[in-house]
């Protein structure tokens, strides 16, 4: 039976709201390419491989008490293209909470995410993958 992408997906998020690094890698290609929406200071545009993510995981994380991505839906695209349409919900280390809309497009290399997109919504991740954008900010 062929590999639901969009679970591989979901089971990156999850392991990342869980705060779970070793699980949220196992999802990805060694040559993943996270590219950040450029709403959060102080981050590399693009970090690659393994490594970078782990360095994004740490300048990223560590400002946070506590990060849950909520998943509203997750949907594909065009060739090998999914997004995610969703919220970013956090507490920062000042106690400040943080909610907001999040888009995230995935290209999935074979089982594996190979790329991944942040964008500041659901709308523009649906639309860089060429699905329906209907009801997401």
């Amino acid at each position: 039976m062929a590999t639901d992408l969009r679970d591989v997906i979901r089971a990156g998020l999850d392991a990342w709201s869980r705060g779970d690094l070793k699980n949220t890698v196992a999802a990805f290609d060694p040559g993943i390419e996270f590219a950040t929406s450029g709403i959060y200071p102080g981050l590399e545009p693009v970090y690659r491989g393994h490594d970078g993510f782990q360095r994004f995981w740490k300048d990223f994380r560590g400002t946070w008490d506590d990060i849950v991505i909520e998943v509203d839906q997750i949907v594909a695209g065009g060739q090998d293209l999914y997004a995610m349409a969703g919220r970013f919900v956090a507490t920062g280390r000042n106690g400040i909470a943080v909610e907001r809309p999040l888009g995230m497009l995935f290209r999935m290399q074979g089982d594996a995410i190979a790329e991944i997109t942040s964008f500041g919504s659901g709308e523009e991740a649906l639309r860089a993958a060429g699905a329906e954008a209907s009801g997401y900010r």
